[in-house]
Protein backbone atom coordinates (compact mmCIF):
# COMPACT_ATOMS: atom_id res chain seq x y z
CA UNK A 1 0.00 0.00 0.00
CA UNK A 2 2.85 2.40 0.88
CA UNK A 3 5.47 3.48 -2.05
CA UNK A 4 8.87 4.93 -1.48
CA UNK A 5 9.15 8.08 0.78
CA UNK A 6 9.13 11.00 -1.41
CA UNK A 7 11.49 12.99 -0.28
CA UNK A 8 15.22 13.83 -0.34
CA UNK A 9 18.24 11.45 1.71
CA UNK A 10 21.55 13.29 2.52
CA UNK A 11 24.06 10.61 3.97
CA UNK A 12 26.25 12.00 6.20
CA UNK A 13 29.19 9.52 6.17
CA UNK A 14 31.82 9.85 9.20
CA UNK A 15 35.33 8.94 8.02
CA UNK A 16 38.33 8.64 10.26
CA UNK A 17 41.65 8.68 8.44
CA UNK A 18 39.55 8.75 5.02
CA UNK A 19 38.30 5.41 5.68
CA UNK A 20 34.22 5.02 5.56
CA UNK A 21 33.26 4.00 8.64
CA UNK A 22 31.11 0.39 8.75
CA UNK A 23 30.48 -0.17 12.74
CA UNK A 24 29.63 2.38 15.66
CA UNK A 25 32.61 3.97 17.10
CA UNK A 26 33.12 5.82 20.11
CA UNK A 27 32.80 9.29 20.19
CA UNK A 28 36.52 10.14 20.93
CA UNK A 29 37.22 8.96 17.58
CA UNK A 30 35.14 10.54 15.72
CA UNK A 31 36.77 13.13 12.91
CA UNK A 32 35.49 16.37 12.36
CA UNK A 33 36.09 15.11 8.31
CA UNK A 34 32.70 14.05 6.64
CA UNK A 35 31.24 13.32 3.24
CA UNK A 36 28.06 13.81 1.52
CA UNK A 37 26.41 12.69 -1.13
CA UNK A 38 22.69 13.34 -2.02
CA UNK A 39 20.10 10.90 -3.17
CA UNK A 40 16.62 10.09 -3.97
CA UNK A 41 16.10 13.41 -5.45
CA UNK A 42 14.77 12.68 -8.68
CA UNK A 43 13.12 15.41 -10.30
CA UNK A 44 11.23 16.00 -7.13
CA UNK A 45 10.94 19.38 -6.53
CA UNK A 46 12.14 21.57 -3.48
CA UNK A 47 15.35 18.94 -3.21
CA UNK A 48 18.71 20.69 -1.17
CA UNK A 49 21.92 19.62 -0.24
CA UNK A 50 22.92 21.18 3.08
CA UNK A 51 26.66 23.05 3.47
CA UNK A 52 29.25 23.63 5.67
CA UNK A 53 28.26 20.18 7.32
CA UNK A 54 30.88 18.91 10.40
CA UNK A 55 30.45 16.61 13.43
CA UNK A 56 31.61 17.09 16.63
CA UNK A 57 33.55 14.55 18.79
CA UNK A 58 31.19 15.41 21.39
CA UNK A 59 28.41 13.62 19.43
CA UNK A 60 26.54 16.14 17.65
CA UNK A 61 26.24 17.01 13.81
CA UNK A 62 25.70 20.93 12.41
CA UNK A 63 24.96 21.87 9.20
CA UNK A 64 24.16 25.30 7.48
CA UNK A 65 21.03 24.81 5.75
CA UNK A 66 20.93 26.11 1.90
CA UNK A 67 16.97 26.47 1.87
CA UNK A 68 14.35 28.17 3.61
CA UNK A 69 11.99 24.96 3.94
CA UNK A 70 12.36 23.21 7.29
CA UNK A 71 14.09 20.02 7.72
CA UNK A 72 14.63 16.99 9.99
CA UNK A 73 17.58 15.08 10.75
CA UNK A 74 17.32 10.98 12.02
CA UNK A 75 19.42 8.38 12.17
CA UNK A 76 19.38 5.10 9.42
CA UNK A 77 20.62 3.05 12.85
CA UNK A 78 17.48 3.16 15.25
CA UNK A 79 17.62 5.09 18.14
CA UNK A 80 20.97 6.37 17.22
CA UNK A 81 19.80 10.11 16.92
CA UNK A 82 17.50 12.30 18.79
CA UNK A 83 15.00 13.22 15.63
CA UNK A 84 12.95 16.50 15.17
CA UNK A 85 12.36 19.26 12.87
CA UNK A 86 14.84 21.72 13.43
CA UNK A 87 15.04 26.05 12.56
CA UNK A 88 14.19 26.37 8.75
CA UNK A 89 16.88 28.89 8.66
CA UNK A 90 21.06 29.29 9.92
CA UNK A 91 22.41 26.68 11.04
CA UNK A 92 21.66 23.77 12.85
CA UNK A 93 22.82 21.23 15.57
CA UNK A 94 21.17 17.33 16.62
CA UNK A 95 23.07 15.64 19.60
CA UNK A 96 23.63 11.80 19.14
CA UNK A 97 20.94 10.24 22.06
CA UNK A 98 23.26 7.87 23.36
CA UNK A 99 26.57 8.47 25.27
CA UNK A 100 30.00 6.70 24.19
CA UNK A 101 28.82 4.56 20.74
CA UNK A 102 27.44 6.70 17.79
CA UNK A 103 26.05 5.28 14.57
CA UNK A 104 28.37 6.21 11.50
CA UNK A 105 26.45 8.46 9.86
CA UNK A 106 22.51 10.19 9.87
CA UNK A 107 20.05 10.83 7.39
CA UNK A 108 18.57 14.24 6.80
CA UNK A 109 15.76 14.36 5.18
CA UNK A 110 13.43 17.56 3.55
CA UNK A 111 9.80 16.39 2.01
CA UNK A 112 8.60 17.98 -0.89
CA UNK A 113 6.81 20.97 -1.49
CA UNK A 114 9.04 22.75 1.74
CA UNK A 115 8.22 21.15 4.62
CA UNK A 116 9.26 17.69 6.61
CA UNK A 117 7.72 14.97 8.59
CA UNK A 118 9.77 11.84 9.23
CA UNK A 119 8.09 8.50 8.28
CA UNK A 120 5.35 10.45 5.82
CA UNK A 121 5.36 8.03 2.77
CA UNK A 122 3.27 9.18 -0.41
CA UNK A 123 -0.26 6.85 0.11
CA UNK A 124 -3.35 8.41 -1.83
CA UNK A 125 -3.85 9.82 -5.23
CA UNK A 126 -6.55 12.20 -5.67
CA UNK A 127 -6.51 12.75 -9.40
CA UNK A 128 -8.70 15.84 -9.70
CA UNK A 129 -9.53 18.26 -6.50
CA UNK A 130 -10.77 21.99 -8.10
CA UNK A 131 -11.07 25.98 -6.50
CA UNK A 132 -14.06 26.60 -8.36
CA UNK A 133 -13.06 24.96 -11.30
CA UNK A 134 -14.75 24.63 -14.34
CA UNK A 135 -17.32 27.17 -14.02
CA UNK A 136 -17.84 26.90 -10.18
CA UNK A 137 -16.75 23.33 -9.13
CA UNK A 138 -14.84 22.77 -6.18
CA UNK A 139 -13.57 19.69 -4.32
CA UNK A 140 -13.28 18.29 -0.25
CA UNK A 141 -11.50 15.34 0.84
CA UNK A 142 -12.23 13.52 4.05
CA UNK A 143 -9.32 11.56 5.18
CA UNK A 144 -9.83 8.74 8.22
CA UNK A 145 -6.72 7.54 10.02
CA UNK A 146 -7.23 3.52 9.71
CA UNK A 147 -3.47 3.38 11.50
CA UNK A 148 -2.99 2.65 15.50
CA UNK A 149 -2.20 5.60 16.27
CA UNK A 150 -2.49 9.23 15.92
CA UNK A 151 -1.15 10.17 12.36
CA UNK A 152 0.73 13.11 10.88
CA UNK A 153 -1.02 13.88 7.52
CA UNK A 154 -0.53 15.73 4.92
CA UNK A 155 -1.99 16.81 1.69
CA UNK A 156 -0.11 18.51 -1.54
CA UNK A 157 -1.48 19.93 -4.42
CA UNK A 158 0.03 20.11 -7.98
CA UNK A 159 -0.89 21.89 -11.19
CA UNK A 160 -0.88 20.61 -15.07
CA UNK A 161 2.62 21.62 -15.19
CA UNK A 162 3.40 19.16 -12.08
CA UNK A 163 4.66 21.94 -10.05
CA UNK A 164 3.08 22.31 -6.12
CA UNK A 165 0.80 25.07 -5.42
CA UNK A 166 -0.39 26.90 -2.51
CA UNK A 167 0.74 25.88 1.01
CA UNK A 168 -0.88 22.15 1.37
CA UNK A 169 -2.15 21.30 4.27
CA UNK A 170 -1.48 19.85 7.44
CA UNK A 171 -2.83 17.44 10.47
CA UNK A 172 -0.22 16.70 12.79
CA UNK A 173 -2.15 14.74 15.32
CA UNK A 174 -5.52 13.12 13.31
CA UNK A 175 -6.45 10.58 16.08
CA UNK A 176 -7.52 7.08 14.94
CA UNK A 177 -10.66 6.69 13.45
CA UNK A 178 -11.30 9.96 13.01
CA UNK A 179 -12.08 11.94 9.68
CA UNK A 180 -9.74 15.13 8.40
CA UNK A 181 -12.05 17.39 6.43
CA UNK A 182 -10.42 19.66 3.53
CA UNK A 183 -12.02 21.86 1.43
CA UNK A 184 -9.39 22.58 -1.52
CA UNK A 185 -11.31 26.55 -1.63
CA UNK A 186 -9.69 27.26 2.03
CA UNK A 187 -6.56 29.26 0.32
CA UNK A 188 -4.33 26.83 0.97
CA UNK A 189 -4.31 24.84 -2.54
CA UNK A 190 -5.38 25.64 -6.21
CA UNK A 191 -5.44 29.02 -7.91
CA UNK A 192 -9.27 30.07 -7.54
CA UNK A 193 -10.88 29.14 -10.79
CA UNK A 194 -7.96 25.84 -11.45
CA UNK A 195 -8.21 22.55 -10.95
CA UNK A 196 -5.35 19.98 -10.36
CA UNK A 197 -4.15 16.81 -8.43
CA UNK A 198 -3.63 16.03 -4.75
CA UNK A 199 -1.31 13.26 -3.35
CA UNK A 200 -1.75 12.90 0.62
CA UNK A 201 1.09 11.50 2.54
CA UNK A 202 0.91 10.21 6.24
CA UNK A 203 2.74 8.13 8.54
CA UNK A 204 -0.64 5.81 9.33
CA UNK A 205 -2.29 4.03 7.26
CA UNK A 206 -5.29 6.30 5.90
CA UNK A 207 -8.26 5.68 3.56
CA UNK A 208 -9.92 8.49 1.79
CA UNK A 209 -12.55 10.13 -0.78
CA UNK A 210 -13.28 13.38 -2.56
CA UNK A 211 -16.77 15.24 -2.96
CA UNK A 212 -17.22 17.29 -5.64
CA UNK A 213 -19.57 20.28 -5.44
CA UNK A 214 -21.24 21.19 -8.18
CA UNK A 215 -21.78 25.24 -8.85
CA UNK A 216 -25.13 26.76 -7.45
CA UNK A 217 -25.81 23.90 -5.38
CA UNK A 218 -26.36 21.40 -8.34
CA UNK A 219 -26.14 17.84 -8.15
CA UNK A 220 -22.75 16.57 -6.45
CA UNK A 221 -20.50 13.53 -7.00
CA UNK A 222 -17.48 11.53 -5.00
CA UNK A 223 -14.72 9.05 -5.73
CA UNK A 224 -12.78 6.92 -3.61
CA UNK A 225 -8.75 8.08 -3.05
CA UNK A 226 -6.71 5.73 -5.85
CA UNK A 227 -4.75 3.94 -2.82
CA UNK A 228 -1.20 4.45 -4.88
CA UNK A 229 0.93 1.27 -5.60
CA UNK A 230 -1.99 -1.36 -5.31
CA UNK A 231 -4.96 0.86 -7.45
CA UNK A 232 -1.95 2.98 -9.56
CA UNK A 233 -0.52 1.30 -12.85
CA UNK A 234 0.64 2.05 -16.58
CA UNK A 235 -2.91 0.54 -18.24
CA UNK A 236 -6.24 1.95 -16.35
CA UNK A 237 -9.90 1.06 -17.92
CA UNK A 238 -12.80 3.32 -18.12
CA UNK A 239 -15.80 1.54 -18.63
CA UNK A 240 -18.24 4.26 -19.83
CA UNK A 241 -17.40 6.48 -21.99
CA UNK A 242 -19.74 8.73 -23.47
CA UNK A 243 -20.32 11.93 -25.56
CA UNK A 244 -23.59 13.28 -25.72
CA UNK A 245 -25.03 9.67 -25.48
CA UNK A 246 -28.14 8.17 -23.30
CA UNK A 247 -30.24 11.75 -24.00
CA UNK A 248 -26.95 14.23 -23.16
CA UNK A 249 -24.84 12.46 -21.02
CA UNK A 250 -20.99 12.83 -21.85
CA UNK A 251 -17.85 12.30 -19.56
CA UNK A 252 -14.29 13.93 -18.82
CA UNK A 253 -11.59 12.17 -17.99
CA UNK A 254 -8.89 13.27 -15.07
CA UNK A 255 -5.56 11.72 -15.11
CA UNK A 256 -2.31 12.36 -12.37
CA UNK A 257 1.26 11.00 -13.10
CA UNK A 258 1.80 9.43 -10.13
CA UNK A 259 5.74 9.05 -10.50
CA UNK A 260 8.76 10.68 -10.42
CA UNK A 261 9.57 10.47 -14.08
CA UNK A 262 7.84 12.08 -17.09
CA UNK A 263 5.50 10.38 -19.09
CA UNK A 264 3.57 10.20 -23.07
CA UNK A 265 -0.13 9.24 -22.23
CA UNK A 266 -1.94 7.36 -24.64
CA UNK A 267 -5.77 7.23 -24.49
CA UNK A 268 -7.98 5.06 -26.97
CA UNK A 269 -11.64 4.75 -27.11
CA UNK A 270 -13.79 2.16 -28.62
CA UNK A 271 -17.20 1.90 -29.35
CA UNK A 272 -19.18 -1.13 -28.13
CA UNK A 273 -17.44 -3.73 -30.34
CA UNK A 274 -14.60 -3.15 -29.36
CA UNK A 275 -13.38 -0.87 -32.79
CA UNK A 276 -11.10 2.03 -31.66
CA UNK A 277 -12.80 5.40 -32.63
CA UNK A 278 -9.75 7.42 -31.44
CA UNK A 279 -6.53 7.99 -29.94
CA UNK A 280 -5.55 11.09 -27.89
CA UNK A 281 -1.50 11.50 -26.88
CA UNK A 282 -0.48 13.77 -24.14
CA UNK A 283 3.13 13.77 -24.67
CA UNK A 284 5.85 14.77 -21.72
CA UNK A 285 3.56 14.92 -18.85
CA UNK A 286 6.13 15.81 -15.96
CA UNK A 287 6.02 14.16 -12.53
CA UNK A 288 2.96 14.89 -10.53
CA UNK A 289 0.57 16.74 -13.30
CA UNK A 290 -2.71 16.95 -13.62
CA UNK A 291 -4.19 16.36 -17.17
CA UNK A 292 -7.96 16.07 -18.34
CA UNK A 293 -9.53 15.07 -21.05
CA UNK A 294 -12.98 15.87 -22.44
CA UNK A 295 -15.19 13.46 -24.34
CA UNK A 296 -16.46 16.33 -26.30
CA UNK A 297 -13.47 17.74 -27.74
CA UNK A 298 -11.98 14.08 -28.26
CA UNK A 299 -13.04 13.68 -31.34
CA UNK A 300 -15.49 11.27 -31.24
CA UNK A 301 -18.86 11.12 -32.81
CA UNK A 302 -22.04 12.07 -31.41
CA UNK A 303 -24.09 9.73 -29.32
CA UNK A 304 -20.64 7.92 -28.56
CA UNK A 305 -21.18 5.32 -25.73
CA UNK A 306 -17.82 3.09 -25.56
CA UNK A 307 -15.06 2.64 -22.99
CA UNK A 308 -11.26 3.98 -22.83
CA UNK A 309 -7.97 2.75 -22.08
CA UNK A 310 -5.24 4.61 -20.59
CA UNK A 311 -1.70 4.03 -21.13
CA UNK A 312 1.75 5.30 -20.57
CA UNK A 313 4.96 3.76 -19.22
CA UNK A 314 4.76 5.06 -15.64
CA UNK A 315 2.11 4.75 -12.92
CA UNK A 316 -0.86 6.60 -13.05
CA UNK A 317 -4.30 7.52 -11.37
CA UNK A 318 -7.73 8.76 -13.11
CA UNK A 319 -10.80 9.47 -12.13
CA UNK A 320 -13.82 10.02 -15.00
CA UNK A 321 -16.40 12.38 -14.65
CA UNK A 322 -20.11 12.09 -15.86
CA UNK A 323 -22.27 15.04 -16.40
CA UNK A 324 -26.20 14.35 -17.65
CA UNK A 325 -28.38 16.90 -19.55
CA UNK A 326 -29.89 18.27 -16.21
CA UNK A 327 -27.00 19.21 -14.31
CA UNK A 328 -27.23 15.04 -13.25
CA UNK A 329 -23.18 14.43 -12.03
CA UNK A 330 -21.33 11.37 -10.92
CA UNK A 331 -17.48 10.02 -10.86
CA UNK A 332 -15.73 6.79 -10.45
CA UNK A 333 -12.36 5.60 -10.30
CA UNK A 334 -10.50 3.74 -13.25
CA UNK A 335 -9.82 0.61 -12.21
CA UNK A 336 -6.28 -1.59 -13.05
CA UNK A 337 -6.92 -4.20 -15.58
CA UNK A 338 -9.79 -6.71 -15.40
CA UNK A 339 -10.70 -9.54 -13.29
CA UNK A 340 -12.73 -12.53 -13.81
CA UNK A 341 -15.14 -11.86 -10.80
CA UNK A 342 -17.13 -8.22 -9.68
CA UNK A 343 -19.53 -7.82 -6.77
CA UNK A 344 -22.04 -4.88 -7.07
CA UNK A 345 -23.63 -4.33 -3.54
CA UNK A 346 -26.51 -2.35 -4.75
CA UNK A 347 -28.28 -3.18 -7.95
CA UNK A 348 -31.97 -1.21 -7.89
CA UNK A 349 -35.31 -1.39 -10.10
CA UNK A 350 -37.34 0.67 -9.12
CA UNK A 351 -36.15 0.52 -5.35
CA UNK A 352 -36.34 3.41 -2.32
CA UNK A 353 -39.15 4.93 -3.63
CA UNK A 354 -38.15 4.99 -7.48
CA UNK A 355 -34.53 4.49 -7.69
CA UNK A 356 -32.66 2.53 -10.57
CA UNK A 357 -29.02 1.23 -11.63
CA UNK A 358 -26.89 0.69 -14.60
CA UNK A 359 -24.24 -1.45 -15.07
CA UNK A 360 -21.11 -0.59 -17.91
CA UNK A 361 -18.87 -3.22 -18.59
CA UNK A 362 -15.73 -3.01 -20.16
CA UNK A 363 -13.97 -6.43 -21.71
CA UNK A 364 -10.61 -5.52 -21.09
CA UNK A 365 -8.95 -8.90 -23.08
CA UNK A 366 -8.74 -8.90 -27.23
CA UNK A 367 -11.32 -11.56 -26.78
CA UNK A 368 -14.85 -11.89 -27.53
CA UNK A 369 -17.18 -13.92 -25.12
CA UNK A 370 -19.87 -13.79 -22.82
CA UNK A 371 -20.59 -12.00 -19.19
CA UNK A 372 -22.89 -13.62 -16.57
CA UNK A 373 -25.12 -11.47 -14.26
CA UNK A 374 -26.47 -13.09 -11.09
CA UNK A 375 -29.19 -10.82 -9.19
CA UNK A 376 -29.50 -11.86 -5.73
CA UNK A 377 -32.64 -10.88 -3.34
CA UNK A 378 -32.59 -9.73 0.44
CA UNK A 379 -32.87 -13.50 1.24
CA UNK A 380 -29.29 -14.02 -0.57
CA UNK A 381 -31.59 -16.30 -3.21
CA UNK A 382 -30.64 -16.17 -6.72
CA UNK A 383 -33.73 -14.16 -8.22
CA UNK A 384 -32.23 -13.97 -12.27
CA UNK A 385 -29.06 -14.75 -13.83
CA UNK A 386 -28.36 -13.23 -17.87
CA UNK A 387 -25.84 -14.26 -19.96
CA UNK A 388 -24.85 -11.41 -22.28
CA UNK A 389 -22.18 -11.03 -25.29
CA UNK A 390 -19.16 -9.20 -24.96
CA UNK A 391 -16.73 -8.21 -27.98
CA UNK A 392 -13.23 -8.06 -28.19
CA UNK A 393 -12.17 -5.18 -26.47
CA UNK A 394 -15.82 -4.36 -26.37
CA UNK A 395 -18.64 -2.29 -24.38
CA UNK A 396 -21.57 -3.91 -23.06
CA UNK A 397 -23.93 -1.67 -20.99
CA UNK A 398 -26.64 -3.74 -18.72
CA UNK A 399 -29.60 -1.43 -17.25
CA UNK A 400 -31.60 -2.94 -14.43
CA UNK A 401 -34.79 -1.71 -15.33
CA UNK A 402 -34.69 -3.21 -18.66
CA UNK A 403 -37.01 -6.69 -18.27
CA UNK A 404 -35.03 -8.89 -20.71
CA UNK A 405 -31.52 -7.52 -18.55
CA UNK A 406 -32.63 -6.67 -15.00
CA UNK A 407 -34.11 -8.14 -12.09
CA UNK A 408 -38.19 -8.10 -11.68
CA UNK A 409 -39.29 -4.45 -9.86
CA UNK A 410 -38.55 -4.47 -5.89
CA UNK A 411 -38.98 -1.83 -3.58
CA UNK A 412 -35.84 -3.13 -0.95
CA UNK A 413 -33.49 -3.69 -4.34
CA UNK A 414 -30.76 -6.42 -5.03
CA UNK A 415 -27.18 -7.53 -5.09
CA UNK A 416 -25.04 -8.77 -7.91
CA UNK A 417 -21.94 -10.87 -9.12
CA UNK A 418 -20.36 -10.35 -12.40
CA UNK A 419 -18.72 -13.21 -14.20
CA UNK A 420 -16.99 -13.61 -17.74
CA UNK A 421 -16.75 -16.53 -19.57
CA UNK A 422 -13.43 -18.37 -20.18
CA UNK A 423 -10.52 -16.07 -21.56
CA UNK A 424 -12.06 -12.88 -21.05
CA UNK A 425 -11.63 -10.29 -18.22
CA UNK A 426 -13.75 -7.27 -17.33
CA UNK A 427 -13.58 -3.65 -15.51
CA UNK A 428 -17.08 -2.56 -14.72
CA UNK A 429 -19.04 0.70 -12.96
CA UNK A 430 -22.21 0.55 -11.69
CA UNK A 431 -24.35 4.31 -12.19
CA UNK A 432 -27.43 4.90 -9.69
CA UNK A 433 -30.64 7.26 -11.05
CA UNK A 434 -32.70 9.03 -8.59
CA UNK A 435 -36.32 9.41 -8.80
CA UNK A 436 -36.93 13.05 -10.51
CA UNK A 437 -36.73 16.09 -8.64
CA UNK A 438 -38.95 19.09 -8.73
CA UNK A 439 -38.30 21.11 -11.91
CA UNK A 440 -35.09 19.32 -12.87
CA UNK A 441 -34.15 15.46 -14.18
CA UNK A 442 -33.48 12.95 -11.99
CA UNK A 443 -30.03 13.07 -9.95
CA UNK A 444 -27.66 10.58 -10.85
CA UNK A 445 -24.33 8.58 -9.38
CA UNK A 446 -21.74 5.97 -9.27
CA UNK A 447 -19.68 3.88 -8.00
CA UNK A 448 -16.79 0.91 -8.97
CA UNK A 449 -17.54 -2.70 -8.32
CA UNK A 450 -15.20 -4.14 -5.69
CA UNK A 451 -12.80 -7.53 -6.60
CA UNK A 452 -13.26 -9.30 -3.53
CA UNK A 453 -15.16 -9.09 -0.06
CA UNK A 454 -12.81 -8.48 3.16
CA UNK A 455 -13.78 -8.75 7.11
CA UNK A 456 -13.51 -5.25 7.55
CA UNK A 457 -14.74 -2.04 5.60
CA UNK A 458 -13.74 1.74 6.87
CA UNK A 459 -15.91 4.66 5.93
CA UNK A 460 -14.47 7.85 6.34
CA UNK A 461 -17.73 9.83 6.48
CA UNK A 462 -21.11 8.55 7.68
CA UNK A 463 -24.03 11.24 8.58
CA UNK A 464 -27.11 12.08 10.04
CA UNK A 465 -28.73 15.76 8.85
CA UNK A 466 -24.63 16.54 9.61
CA UNK A 467 -23.12 20.15 10.28
CA UNK A 468 -23.67 20.45 6.00
CA UNK A 469 -27.10 19.17 5.82
CA UNK A 470 -26.08 15.52 4.50
CA UNK A 471 -27.62 11.97 5.51
CA UNK A 472 -25.84 8.53 4.09
CA UNK A 473 -27.05 5.27 3.87
CA UNK A 474 -24.65 2.06 3.79
CA UNK A 475 -25.12 -0.68 1.05
CA UNK A 476 -23.50 -3.71 1.93
CA UNK A 477 -23.37 -7.02 0.24
CA UNK A 478 -22.37 -10.42 1.89
CA UNK A 479 -19.92 -11.97 -1.23
CA UNK A 480 -20.07 -15.12 0.69
CA UNK A 481 -22.41 -18.05 0.43
CA UNK A 482 -23.36 -18.23 4.44
CA UNK A 483 -24.86 -15.50 6.57
CA UNK A 484 -23.15 -13.54 8.66
CA UNK A 485 -23.71 -10.96 11.32
CA UNK A 486 -21.87 -7.50 10.36
CA UNK A 487 -21.15 -5.42 13.58
CA UNK A 488 -21.03 -1.39 12.40
CA UNK A 489 -19.09 0.88 14.73
CA UNK A 490 -19.44 4.21 14.66
CA UNK A 491 -16.56 6.94 15.70
CA UNK A 492 -17.21 10.58 16.16
CA UNK A 493 -15.64 11.84 13.12
CA UNK A 494 -13.62 15.07 14.74
CA UNK A 495 -12.18 12.61 17.89
CA UNK A 496 -12.15 9.15 16.41
CA UNK A 497 -13.71 7.93 20.20
CA UNK A 498 -16.24 5.57 20.24
CA UNK A 499 -20.17 6.67 19.19
CA UNK A 500 -22.20 3.21 18.59
CA UNK A 501 -22.31 -0.13 17.40
CA UNK A 502 -25.10 -1.34 15.38
CA UNK A 503 -25.27 -5.41 14.60
CA UNK A 504 -26.82 -6.75 11.08
CA UNK A 505 -27.83 -10.01 9.41
CA UNK A 506 -26.87 -10.41 6.20
CA UNK A 507 -27.68 -12.95 4.41
CA UNK A 508 -25.20 -15.07 1.43
CA UNK A 509 -24.54 -12.89 -1.52
CA UNK A 510 -27.63 -10.72 0.09
CA UNK A 511 -27.71 -6.85 0.10
CA UNK A 512 -28.40 -5.34 2.58
CA UNK A 513 -28.57 -1.11 3.67
CA UNK A 514 -28.19 0.53 6.66
CA UNK A 515 -30.14 4.25 6.83
CA UNK A 516 -27.41 6.11 8.92
CA UNK A 517 -30.17 8.44 10.47
CA UNK A 518 -31.51 5.58 12.60
CA UNK A 519 -28.08 4.42 14.32
CA UNK A 520 -26.68 8.09 14.82
CA UNK A 521 -28.09 11.35 17.20
CA UNK A 522 -29.14 13.88 14.50
CA UNK A 523 -26.98 16.65 13.48
CA UNK A 524 -23.68 14.01 13.44
CA UNK A 525 -20.68 13.57 10.87
CA UNK A 526 -18.50 10.22 12.28
CA UNK A 527 -16.90 7.62 10.38
CA UNK A 528 -17.84 3.90 10.48
CA UNK A 529 -15.85 0.73 10.37
CA UNK A 530 -18.03 -2.52 9.16
CA UNK A 531 -16.98 -5.91 10.11
CA UNK A 532 -17.70 -9.85 9.70
CA UNK A 533 -16.36 -13.25 9.82
CA UNK A 534 -14.22 -14.53 7.48
CA UNK A 535 -17.02 -16.81 6.18
CA UNK A 536 -18.85 -13.96 5.52
CA UNK A 537 -16.59 -11.25 3.29
CA UNK A 538 -18.33 -7.70 2.62
CA UNK A 539 -18.15 -5.00 0.32
CA UNK A 540 -20.03 -1.68 0.82
CA UNK A 541 -20.76 1.34 -0.20
CA UNK A 542 -21.94 4.90 0.99
CA UNK A 543 -24.56 6.94 -0.46
CA UNK A 544 -24.88 10.68 0.81
CA UNK A 545 -27.80 12.60 -0.61
CA UNK A 546 -29.48 15.87 -0.03
CA UNK A 547 -32.25 17.86 -1.49
CA UNK A 548 -30.04 18.54 -4.14
CA UNK A 549 -27.09 16.09 -4.56
CA UNK A 550 -26.61 12.52 -4.63
CA UNK A 551 -23.27 10.92 -4.07
CA UNK A 552 -21.48 7.53 -3.69
CA UNK A 553 -18.05 6.31 -2.63
CA UNK A 554 -16.50 2.83 -2.37
CA UNK A 555 -15.66 1.32 1.44
CA UNK A 556 -12.06 0.67 1.84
Amino acid sequence: MHSAKRYLTVLVALSVVGTFLAVPVPAAAVSTSVSMTTTGCGTLPFCFQPSSVSVSTGGSVTWTNSTTAPHTATSDTPGGWDAGQVNPTGSATISFSSAGIYPYHCAIHTYMHGTVYVGVTPQIAFPTVANVAYGGYTTAAYIENIGGAAASVHIRYFDQAGNPVGAGDDLTSLAPKATWTVRQDNGNSLVPGTAGSAIVYSDQAVVAFINEFAPAGGDGSSYSGIQIGPETGSALHAPAIANNAYGGYTTGIGIVNVSDASTDILITYRDQAGTAITTNTMAAVPPHAYRDAYSGTAGLPDGFAGTATITSSQPLAAVVNEVGPHGQFSSYDTPVGGTNLLHAPVMLNGGFGGYYTGIGIRNTTANAGSVGITYYDAAGNVAKTVIKAISANGYLPIYQGDPNDGPPPSATGYSADLTPGDGVFIAAVVNEIAPPGAGSGRQFTAYNMFLGGSTGINLPLVENAGSDGWSTGIGMMNTGVVGGNVVINYFYAATGAVLSTKNVSVPGHAFVSEYTPNDLPAGTRASAQVTTAPTSPIVAIVNESNATSFMSYGGQ
